[in-house]
């Protein structure tokens, strides 16, 4: 699967200068002008990197805390594009991982991308969704439990579809079966992160004991092995 990266600027030459570098390395690009909207992005949803334009875009440089400190994002590659304002030590202790001055040099971003593309790739796939459809309990304080049905799952976190009168508290246990020629029950704690108006809702996972986590790792590299081998013959 391609790679997603979140680039923030107001700057067209920024853009046109990188977007040939993360297509030609299989990376996806979405582009927003402002830190806020950027922010409710990350807040949502894992991507695997984020170039943001510090010192062009009005509280660029807070952006960089934010993506570091959000659940799904905290591990993210960030590179940082400084224009004079941010240091390079200032942007590194704020969370970039590599930071960059203007003018860009096309060379440097590319070499810089390279460098990077291994711990993206290894972040896309702890946090890639599978779809799926499993039933799952939610269990809260007072011993109130709520019946779901799973969406998609990641090592990181799952979806999962309840019933519209259904209230959840925002930290839950989760039980849940992972198919497979032997079922092994799942049990972790989730922390609810979004939700929308028709019942479905993100929980990102807090604790999951050993034995629980293992096989999740482990059912989850099968599915993404069996992922790679249909797009490989796909493109056969």
């Amino acid at each position: 699967m391609r790679l997603q990266c979140l680039l923030v600027t107001q700057e067209r030459e920024l853009l046109e200068l990188v977007r040939p570098a993360l297509e030609h390395s299989g990376i996806d690009i979405e582009v927003r002008a402002e830190a806020g909207s950027a922010t409710e992005i990350c807040v949502r949803r894992h991507l695997d990197g984020f170039l943001i334009d510090c010192d062009d875009v009005p509280e660029g440089r807070e952006l960089l805390k934010t993506v570091r400190s959000s659940g799904s994002n905290r591990m993210s590659t960030i590179f940082a594009v400084v224009n004079g304002s941010t240091s390079i030590t200032a942007a590194m202790e704020e969370g970039a991982n590599f930071v960059l001055g203007k003018p860009l040099s096309p060379e440097r971003f590319a070499a810089y991308l390279e460098m990077a593309r291994l711990s993206m790739e290894r972040e896309h796939r702890r946090y890639f969704r599978f779809a799926v459809d499993l039933p799952v309990r939610v269990h809260m304080a007072e011993e109130s439990v709520a019946e779901g049905r799973m969406m998609n799952i990641s090592e990181g976190g799952l979806a999962l579809r309840v019933a519209l009168n259904a209230s959840l508290q925002q930290i839950v246990r989760l039980q849940f079966d992972l198919p497979s020629l032997e079922p092994f029950p799942v049990e972790a704690k989730g922390e609810v992160v979004w939700g929308d108006t028709g019942g479905l809702v993100g929980i990102r996972f807090l604790y999951m004991g050993e034995d629980s986590r293992r096989h999740l790792q482990e059912w989850l590299s099968q599915l993404y092995a069996q992922m790679e081998l249909h797009e490989e013959r796909k493109e056969e």
